[in-house]
């Protein structure tokens, strides 16, 4: 994903902050993208909603984070 100005209008903010957190090799035992790269995969739903969603979103709300990637 390429950065420039237009970036905030182009895309959603959700997507924005999925993409970053995903991107985050820190979280990589958490939550990863799938070896093919088309979809990503939560390795452990506990840590990742209390470690890693508060991080990049106002919650630790599993099923809100579920319901906004649907």
């Amino acid at each position: 994903m390429s950065r420039n100005k237009d970036d905030k209008k182009a895309y959603p903010a959700f997507l924005l902050k999925l993409y970053k957190l995903l991107e985050d090799n820190t979280n990589f035992d958490i939550v990863s993208w799938s070896n093919d790269g088309k979809s990503f995969i939560i390795k452990n739903i506990n840590k990742f909603s209390m470690q890693v969603l508060p991080t990049y979103f106002k919650h630790k709300n599993y099923s809100s984070f579920i319901r906004q990637v649907t």
